[in-house]
This record gives structure tokens, sequence and C-alpha cells, in this order.
């Protein structure tokens, strides 16, 4: 009697054993399968194109000066701005040829408010310089604490503002381009993209006037969705 009480027991709490393991692996089941479903039904975004607007201490109509890759930049122009918008992509670069072009898209506002609508027109201007070759964004990295000279041989700043059908060439007496850090930006010991910060001014003469566009800063984080390698021709 105590014999078969004994395995009446064991019998009971095997059962109830192989329950509590089918409904763990069950459940186990589930889990896998709906978070398998999350996984696939997420939506992915580049974060190289993410812009974050820190404003500068001593004039909040400009970003601080960052090495995060915020994706921002800004100067003076002026008595106006020429910054960064959300709505628009902030850089663009191409190397061709022995030369770098390098592309600062953005606005030209009497008060950069980064969420304001209040746009005085678009801008855009474009540096090109002789470099060294660079055959992907990986090679940006060549770029770190290199001062570009902008009256140098070789060297262009173009700008367009408003709705100009092209750029016009500034005849500029005075500038520098200055990369003042570039580094990799990582995710995970991955390298996701490039990080270029660094500062900028232009001093051109149009007529008989001088315009000055001055305390520029850039901070900006790069793959190769905007970096375009022309091969050069055979």
């Amino acid at each position: 009697l105590v014999y078969s009480k004994y395995l009446f027991i064991n019998d009971f709490n095997f059962n109830n054993c192989m329950k509590a393991g089918y409904l763990f692996l069950s459940l186990v089941a589930i889990i896998c399968f709906f978070g398998s479903c999350s996984r696939h039904n997420v939506v992915t975004h580049d974060i190289t194109e993410e812009i974050i607007f820190i404003a500068d201490e001593s004039d909040h109509n400009l970003p601080a000066y960052t090495e995060q890759g915020y994706n921002t930049f800004g100067a003076l122009f002026e008595k106006d701005y020429f910054v960064v918008n959300k709505g628009i992509t902030p850089l663009k670069m191409q190397y061709h040829q022995g030369k770098m072009l390098v592309v600062f898209d953005g606005v030209r506002k009497r008060t950069a408010d980064f969420y304001s609508s209040n746009i005085y027109a678009p801008m855009t201007m474009y540096f090109t310089f002789p470099f060294d070759e660079c055959k992907s964004y990986e090679d940006l990295l060549k770029l770190h604490n290199t001062k570009i000279n902008l009256t140098a041989t070789g060297c262009e700043v173009k700008m367009k503002i408003g709705e100009a059908s092209s750029a016009t060439t500034l005849d500029v007496v005075e500038g520098e381009l200055f990369f003042r850090r570039a580094q990799n930006l990582n995710i995970d010991d991955n390298r996701i993209g490039v990080i270029l910060s660094g500062t900028f001014f232009v001093k051109f003469k149009k007529g008989s006037e001088y315009t000055v566009i001055k305390n520029g800063r850039f901070d900006f984080s790069i793959n190769q969705n905007y970096f375009t390698y022309i091969s050069p021709n055979p």
C-alpha cells in the first residue's frame, strides 16, 4: 500500500511537471513568434540623418560647436544667419579628379529658430578644394585636423540663395574651412559613419562691397548615402 501510494504521488508529480514543461515551452514559442514579428515590423532608420540642434550659449540662433555628429551647422551672414534646417539634408560630399566638393545646404534666416517656418530663403554653399583621393566615406578620416585656405590655388567657393537656377562663384579674399576633427561613428563597435566637425568663414567681394560669413561651425555624420566617389575618366 505504501509502495502504490508512493507511485501515485510520483505519477501525479510527474504529470504536473510534464504539464508545466509544456506550458513553459508554449510560452517560449509564443514569445519567440511575436518577438520575431515585432523585429520584422520595426521601422529602421539611418541615425546619420538625425538633426540635433543645441543652441550656442552666447547666440541661441546658432548651434553650439559640438563633435558628436549632430548634423548641424551655422554661421553669421551679415545681420542674418546661414543655418541648418530640419527639412533639408545639410551635407553632401563628392570626390572627383583630385578635388573634394563639400556642400552645406540650409537657409538664410533673420532669426534662426530651428522650429520656425520664418525662412528668409533657401541657401547653399559649395566648397571645392584639392585633396588626396577618397574612394569611400571611410577615407574622409584623412580630413582630420586639416585647414583649407579658400584663397589657395584650386579652391573655389560658390553660393546660391533663393530660387536661383545656378550658384554664383564668390570672389574670395579671405576664408578657411577647418576640419578640426574627423572620427568614426560607431554603434556596438561597428562603424556606421564618419563624424566631421570644424569651423569656417568666408570674406568675399561683390562689386565694391565686402561681405563676411563668420563664426561658422559644423558637426556632421556622413556615410555612403551622402558621399559620392566619381571614378576618373579612363
